[in-house]
């Protein structure tokens, strides 16, 4: 199986407000998740939709892959780099509260499907073809068994 990854790195989003979204298409079809985030208001959707969309460019153009067959296997949202700074309105008597602008990190893992179906056709094809190339007994033999 061949996984496809794509990497988002230093989003302007908290990751926790990112997981919210990503625990929701995770172990979907690809295209069942992306028709998922068009409709979601918030704005990790439309992160998540580009990154997993970069993903799914990744695996057609470099892997070639069949889109149709593509499921996401993990999502892994992680913590990026925090911008701390004082803010004079917060904070008792207006002396400065710190601000916490968190960032975040995102890797979307990809992978194909194997179609059951198509494996169980393949399996009865190459039995009845070797099936065929077994040479047949002859008369003698036969009749040795009984």
């Amino acid at each position: 199986m061949v996984q496809v990854k794509a990497e988002g790195k230093y989003l302007p989003i908290s990751p926790r407000k990112l997981s919210l979204l990503a625990r929701e298409i995770k172990g979907r079809k690809l295209s069942e998740a992306l028709a998922i985030l068009d409709y979601l208001p918030q704005k990790g959707a439309r992160i998540l939709k580009k990154v997993t969309g970069s993903a799914m460019a990744n695996a057609v153009n470099n892997f070639h892959l069949n889109e149709k067959n593509l499921f996401i296997k993990q999502i892994i949202v992680g913590n990026g780099p925090r911008y701390k700074r004082l803010d004079y309105s917060h904070g008792a008597r207006f002396n400065g509260g710190l601000v916490r602008r968190r960032l975040s990190h995102l890797r979307v893992v990809l992978e194909e499907k194997e179609d059951k179906k198509k494996e169980a056709k393949e399996e009865k094809v190459s039995k009845k073809v070797q099936e065929k190339r077994k040479p047949k007994k002859t008369a003698a033999e036969r009749k040795s068994k009984k």
